[in-house]
């Protein structure tokens, strides 16, 4: 008897405080386009975000300058990652072009963007991670620290962690990993390399 009051007394002291704190998230992927900037401003983005407890919002855009717009409105909470194309359909050919690497010195040296990405090097769609911009890309976020969100389009580990393993002292963000991943499958590419 003793027992069952002291668990009911527990339960009625420490249950409304807990349940009193929100279930804050961060959301490493998300995105704030032309078509959505059309119908959505900054200011009622952010506010979404926070009603809906996402305490850290890691957004990229296109065009660039849009994730900016958002950390203006709602302070550090949002973090801009820089993506190397700045027109719809660019994320097709970013790795064979050449004026990618002088387009992304613009991200650490405005101090707006706090990393790369996201980047999409589709397998099967004649993207290729060995390719002189994809090195130049990683080597700039390698040099200022910036971590790198790759897109695994295919959810496929294995192209994601080759890149991983191929640029170790570079870091990496997952973006859409666990789409069609087994929670094992996804559990396992996170912890097989230090820079995930």
């Amino acid at each position: 008897m003793t027992t069952l009051f002291l668990a009911a007394l527990l339960s009625a002291l420490f249950v409304p405080f807990v349940s009193a704190q929100p279930l804050l998230c961060a959301e490493a992927h998300l995105h704030y386009n032309w078509n959505q900037a059309e119908v959505t401003s900054p200011d009622e983005a952010c506010s979404n975000l926070y009603a809906n407890d996402v305490a850290l919002a890691v957004v990229s855009s296109t065009p660039l300058e849009l994730p900016v717009s958002l950390r203006e409105a709602g302070g550090d909470q949002v973090l801009p990652f820089f993506r190397p194309y700045a027109r719809p359909g660019d994320w097709l050919t970013w790795t064979r072009d050449e004026s990618v690497p002088d387009i992304m010195r613009e991200a650490p040296e405005s101090g707006r963007y706090f990393g790369i990405g996201e980047l999409n090097p589709i397998p099967g769609f004649g993207q290729r991670w060995d390719t002189p911009i994809f090195r130049k890309v990683n080597d700039l976020a390698k040099r200022h620290r910036m971590p790198v969100r790759i897109h695994t389009e295919s959810s496929a580990p294995d192209f994601f962690m080759d890149i991983c393993r191929r640029h170790p002292e570079a870091r990496f963000l997952s973006a859409d990993g666990g789409g069609i991943l087994q929670p094992d499958v996804g559990a396992r590419t996170m912890s097989a390399r230090r820079n995930v």
